[in-house]
């Protein structure tokens, strides 16, 4: 499982069959250490009979995570793959930041510009509301401005 969730975007072939995928708590793309994390503690799941820690810390979490995923900071969420590939061309002019991103604000900002065609409206505010760090005080459309970083950062012109 570790192999497929971090080069196969998230998806063991099970998950990619039921739509779901792999992600951290910040909806970037799972990476190794988390991985291996949330797999490991898969045996914790099963104990001490038939996965009762597991289905506990499912119905105790809000998030229904299991122990593993409590752990590595990992949500599985549901993706269907039709909405994964419907894709709206991207309609604003590229921003190039005014400084420098981490890896995983490039990623995050990647993610939700490709993710357009999936997301509602409401979703889309939300989400640019957790980057708002990111985001100069200067733009009002602050999801707009997100898509224009994702086009820079994905070298469209």
């Amino acid at each position: 499982p570790v192999v497929f969730e971090v080069l196969r975007h998230g998806q063991t072939p099970g998950k990619k069959l039921f739509g779901l995928k792999v992600v951290t708590e910040d909806l970037v793309p799972v990476k190794l250490q988390a991985s291996l994390i949330r797999n490991l503690l898969r045996v914790a799941d099963f104990l001490p009979f038939f996965y009762v820690f597991g289905i506990g810390s499912l119905i105790l979490s809000d998030r229904f995570q299991r122990l593993g995923d409590l752990a590595a900071g990992t949500l599985v969420i549901y993706q269907p793959q039709a909405m994964a590939t419907e894709r709206e061309p991207i309609t604003v002019a590229p921003i190039a930041t005014p400084f420098s991103l981490t890896e995983d604000q490039q990623m995050a900002i990647i993610e939700f510009a490709q993710n357009r065609g999936g997301l509602s409206n409401a979703r889309r505010e939300e989400i640019a509301g957790l980057l708002s760090d990111v985001i100069p005080r200067q733009y009002g459309d602050k999801v707009a401005y997100l898509q224009g970083v994702g086009k820079w950062l994905l070298g469209d012109q």
